[in-house]
């Protein structure tokens, strides 16, 4: 049953996923490779759960060599609509909408190999790209892996922030949120306006570490954007100065002008504000080393 081995699929879809990678997003390579890829994962998936499941179930054969006869006919898989099917009602997480999807990717693959057109060319990445690989990180934590191995770790940072733009909900509610406070700012008197972006900006002369002054989305005024370290840099040596640049994942936002509130990296990436930034901070040779002094000497 080498030809679906499950191991053997996802293998065969990482190498299409690979080529993908190779060029540019908005391409035709890219699209194409990427809905090859996607179809051998879900085979990968399906198998996993039985081989017998990609079989096609309109000749015996099939289904025997699917259960680990040996067959002196070729077996023909199952067509893929049916796996993406069979896969809607076998993974939890697999729902309409991913399912949806890779009918749609292979519905563009088909045309762009048995005709005449070229469904790819006018193709925007943002019509698929977010949902697909909210399905292949699915299709990957099924199988024991991980959107990175599928996908490598630079493609996988940057999927990751394309799925968190799929939550509907979220997208929702800050929309809700930021059009009632527009509505109270806009109905201000141009002198209550100016009195809050006064007070505003005296509010974030003095801010603390892992706090950055950012424009408010919705009045423009200054804000606080607060977040919590990730990821600390190699030090540089400026003006005489030794600098660590420290980077920051954004998890909250707050506008004393208008009032706007922003909870979570999740609201704050569908604003127009940044999920991360720098903070930089000036440090000596003594605080690198200090704590290394003081575990080999202070028992001396």
């Amino acid at each position: 049953m080498s030809s679906w081995d499950s191991e053997g699929l996802w293998a065969k879809g990482k190498h299409f996923t690979d080529i993908a990678g190779e060029n540019e997003q908005s391409s035709v390579e890219f699209a194409l490779f990427s809905a090859l890829g996607l179809e051998c994962l879900a085979r990968a998936a399906l198998t996993k759960v039985h081989p017998a499941l990609n079989a096609d179930p309109r000749e015996d054969v099939n289904v025997l060599y699917g259960f680990g006869f040996n067959v002196t006919a070729k077996p023909k898989s199952l067509p893929a609509h049916s796996v993406y099917l069979r896969l809607e009602k076998i993974i939890d997480d697999f729902q309409r909408t991913h399912r949806e999807l890779c009918e749609f990717m292979a519905l563009q693959r088909n045309a762009h190999l048995h005709s005449a057109d070229l469904p790819f060319d006018n193709l925007s990445p943002v019509k698929w790209l977010p949902r697909y690989y909210d399905t292949v990180s699915i299709l990957n934590e099924f199988l024991g892996k991980t959107l990175e191995d599928f996908v490598g770790v630079e493609a996988a940072t940057a999927a990751t922030e394309l799925i968190k733009s799929l939550d509907e909900q979220v997208m929702k509610n800050v929309r809700t949120k930021s059009a009632a406070h527009a509505k109270v700012w806009e109905e201000k008197s141009s002198q209550e306006q100016a009195a809050l972006v006064q007070a505003a900006l005296s509010a974030t002369v003095h801010l603390g570490w892992g706090e950055v002054m950012r424009e408010c989305p919705v009045c423009g005024s200054n804000g606080t954007l607060s977040g919590s370290q990730v990821k600390e840099f190699q030090e540089k040596y400026e003006d005489e100065e030794l600098l660590v640049d420290v980077q920051f994942l954004a998890s909250d936002f707050k506008c004393s002008a208008c009032g706007l509130h922003l909870k979570g990296t999740e609201e704050i990436a569908h604003t127009t504000l940044d999920t991360h930034f720098i903070e930089t901070r000036s440090t000596s040779l003594h605080e690198l080393y200090e704590p290394e002094h003081f575990l080999e000497y202070d028992n001396m």
